[in-house]
């Protein structure tokens, strides 16, 4: 089963964490002024865990990976809280009145990290690519029969009709022709500095909100002992896990559980 929900969800997450990080400005505070300053502690970086396997949010299979797909793609739609699609890169869309035929128009204004425009070609590949064998997604494109882009619209083609549709469009879409780690047109880019990768905000994401951080330092993590000790120690900041499935990891510590 694939998870679309688990980059939007960490980036709600991240934004909620920034809330709590420090008091709001002019505060009253009930040190007296004759107290002795003492040095506050340094507040902790704030790190996601990676994997050596595939970082390519299409075909790739990894969970830990997985979750930060959402910091660095977007889809045509999103899922909220009631599982309802919410348009992101998709500005308008339409069917047809025998259901087996829809019409996207990606949105206007959206580039990708490197600075070119999101368009329909973009789009249409990404789709296509979602359909192969090796996708995590091809079940729920099983379906589609065609994807053609054309005159800055996608049309897709079922083989029967489905209204929820949109719903099932949460896929990230990529630049054409990208490599194992495709250029995407979320808040966020990969780095490198040294050694160290990073997730480094983008200033130019269209969406114009702002971030809770610049840069996520992002923690190699080699085997499942390594993601709990990682999040037990504090070297990570977040980790994802299916506390229903009976190969949930065991995490100690202090820590809180978003579901």
């Amino acid at each position: 089963m694939d998870h679309p929900r688990l980059g939007a969800f960490l980036l709600a997450g991240l934004l909620l964490l920034s809330g709590c990080a420090e008091p709001e400005a002019g505060a009253p505070t009930d040190t007296p002024a004759s107290t002795p300053a003492v040095e506050s502690p340094q507040a902790q970086v704030f790190a996601l865990p990676r994997t050596q396997e595939s970082l390519h949010p299409i075909l790739s299979t990894d969970k830990v990976n997985l979750a930060l797909s959402g910091l660095l793609w977007e889809g045509l739609f999103q899922l909220d809280q009631s599982f309802q699609p919410q348009a992101v890169l998709c500005q308008d869309y339409w069917v047809s009145e025998d259901g087996l035929t829809w019409t996207f128009v990606p949105r206007s204004g959206v580039t990708f990290s490197d600075g070119s425009p999101l368009t329909a070609d973009d789009v249409a590949a990404s789709l296509e690519l979602a359909r192969g064998e090796t996708s995590r997604f091809s079940g729920r494109l099983s379906g589609v029969v065609g994807v053609e882009a054309a005159e800055g619209r996608v049309t897709v083609t079922l083989t029967a009709p489905n209204g929820a549709l949109p719903a099932l469009l949460d896929i990230p879409i990529v630049k054409a022709g990208g490599g194992e780690v495709p250029l995407g047109t979320g808040p966020y880019v990969l780095t490198q500095a040294g050694e160290e990768v990073l997730l480094t905000a983008r200033s130019g994401w269209w969406q114009g909100k702002p971030l809770p951080a610049e840069t996520i330092p992002l923690v190699d993590i080699r085997a499942a002992d390594d993601l709990i000790y990682a999040f037990d120690t504090g070297d990570i900041s977040l980790v994802t896990a299916d506390l229903t499935g009976t190969g949930s990891l065991g995490f100690a510590g202090d820590h809180e559980v978003w579901d």
